[in-house]
């Protein structure tokens, strides 16, 4: 007897168990975003639209059991978006995940594994669901499918189409509130974003640039030749926010301290808080060194980098990368240098960029302006992308302090990475000083970052939203006194030092300016703007007013 009703259950907690599949995670997307705002609202949206594959006809109830597993790592991708963001991805982050580089995705991944809340709701879920296809089975077997009557089933049936007719109304009405429901339930997500994934692979596949090594972009073209030797260095940061190293932080270490006395000395600038291109590096990188604006970004997969233009007016040029290679490629070069790794996984500080840029500027270091030939260099750094403890030496700081919470961690290793891009930047800065030639450094960040500490639902950058915390970052410039002497650091940058905020483009239109190459003073024109969703629910492809951005 006990059998029997056993394996007259079966079926019904088979259902059961898959409706809490698909349901938890919509617990841990709320549980991270701290309600989002409208926490019944999207609890009984999720309940409702997970209980109707729950109770479908037992054949398509099945078929539904094998697709989710067979979907499994996208779920699971979908619970650890949302352990990283709170709110699960939509088709616009998957489209986000492909653009980015397959190594930064990765690392993000990664991340997300080793946050609890991931390991304890994947496990969970995972347990479930073969839980659930177990049972199922075993009803099958032994031909005990009537799990609940129709009646009841009939009604369960209509509660659970009320989503899609709420859906269809508001969407009907040019009302958007389903978007956030939709990306905080994976029954509904998980199968739009595998669609999606599926659909740009086919158009990469087709379309794209997966077999190729590297985009073929434009031949650059000089305004004007070089007609002084100068030594041009650009420098890309990686996850600075704004401020990271600025006057506020003149105290937190010698290395910092330094930048600030420099600064002082007349001897560089702090340029105004800066828009990020897009807050996530393959997107902002191609625009900061192409000058391009984020509604120009579908030309900056083929528009020559400001590094070509001075290639083209007779600057010896040089690419130097600590960062994944795929971010950023250009032919034409004198001389490169580039790791294999990605910004997450690679052991490679950043210091090791100084002894490789010194090398390439030995003639102009050790001949000045007899060397007759001005070198410019580009060097990307791992900067503060996490894991941040990996980011820098720590035999170079201090014992972390026992018993700080998770955030105070986070946050003092975070500072860690900062401080040690300054130290990195004072190197640089020496061979600046080393050179008798007018030199010059700019530094500009590819995007900010979010750290748990904000209390903003986001922990990283490239979340479901841009803030302000990774849609602005740092830029600098720095430079000798033979380029002091000059007067064009004042003369170029008069007008844009009286700006609120700038734009990657004009960082990019500053390098050119100080080069010899471009416009004598920068004039911003535009608004700053981001390639980024600034609301949860946003588009990736949309370029959105920075002024928009919100903690």
């Amino acid at each position: 007897m006990f059998k029997f009703k056993t394996l007259k259950n079966n079926g019904a907690i088979a259902r059961i168990l898959f409706w809490l599949v698909l349901f938890l995670p919509t617990i841990l997307a709320l549980w991270r975003s701290h309600g989002n705002g409208r926490t019944w609202q999207t609890l009984l949206w999720a309940a409702a639209a997970c209980l109707f594959p729950a109770i479908l006809p037992p054949v398509l109830f099945i078929a539904v059991q094998w697709l989710c597993l067979l979907l499994l790592p996208v779920l699971l991708w979908w619970i650890a978006y949302a352990a990283l963001n709170g709110i699960g991805p939509g088709w616009e982050a998957a489209v986000a995940a492909i653009s980015t580089s397959p190594q930064e995705a990765s690392g993000a991944a990664l991340l997300a594994i080793n946050t609890p809340n991931f390991l304890l709701f994947a496990v969970a879920c995972s347990l479930l669901l073969i839980a659930s296809i177990v049972l199922m089975f075993r009803a099958r077997k032994s031909h005990v499918l009537n799990d609940a009557s129709q009646e009841c089933r009939k009604v369960l049936f209509v509660l659970a189409l009320a989503p899609f007719f709420i859906s269809f109304m508001t969407n009907a009405t040019g009302v958007h509130l389903p978007v956030l429901f939709i990306a905080s339930d994976p029954s509904f997500s998980t199968l739009g974003t595998t669609t999606r994934l599926l659909w740009e692979g086919v158009d990469q596949i087709m379309y794209g640039d997966i077999m190729t090594v590297a985009p073929e972009r434009r031949k650059a073209v000089a305004p004007r030749m070089a007609k002084d030797v100068r030594l041009a260095i650009f420098v890309i940061g990686e996850s600075m926010r704004a401020g990271g190293i600025g006057p506020a932080q003149k105290q937190r270490g010698p290395w910092t301290k330094a930048l600030n006395e420099r600064v002082e000395n007349h001897l560089g600038v702090w340029l105004p808080t800066t828009c990020a291109g897009a807050n996530g590096t393959a997107g902002s990188v191609p625009m900061l060194l192409t000058g391009l604006a984020p509604r120009q970004y579908a030309e900056s997969g083929t528009a020559p980098s400001v590094l070509a233009v001075l290639k083209a007016a007779g600057y010896k040029t040089a690419w130097i990368s600590n960062q994944d290679k795929s971010v950023f490629t250009e032919h034409g070069h004198d001389y490169y240098w580039t790791i294999t790794h990605s910004a997450s996984v690679s052991d490679s500080y950043d210091e090791q960029l100084v002894p490789i840029a010194k090398t390439f500027a030995a003639p102009i270091l050790n001949h000045g302006t007899q060397s007759r030939i001005p070198y410019a260099m580009a060097l990307h750094m791992h900067g503060s992308h996490f894991d941040y403890q990996d980011r820098y030496p720590v035999s170079q700081f201090a014992a972390e302090p026992t018993g700080l919470s998770y955030e105070d961690l986070v946050d003092l290793r975070y500072e860690r990475t900062e401080e040690y891009t300054a130290k990195v930047i004072n190197d640089l800065a020496a061979l600046l000083d080393a050179s008798e030639a007018p030199s010059f450094l700019i530094y500009s960040s590819d995007h900010g970052e979010n750290l748990p500490s904000d209390h903003n639902g986001v922990t990283t950058h490239l979340g479901p939203r841009a803030t302000l915390r990774d849609g602005t970052t740092t830029s600098f410039v720095l430079w000798n006194s033979a380029m002091q002497k000059t007067g064009k650091p004042t003369e170029i940058l008069s007008q844009l030092m009286k700006e609120p905020m700038i734009a990657h483009a004009d960082v990019a239109k500053i390098f050119l300016a100080l080069a010899g190459v471009g416009d004598e003073a920068i004039v911003t024109n535009l608004p700053p703007e981001i390639l980024a969703p600034v609301e949860l629910g946003g588009s990736y492809n949309k370029p959105n007013a920075c002024s928009l951005l919100k903690p």
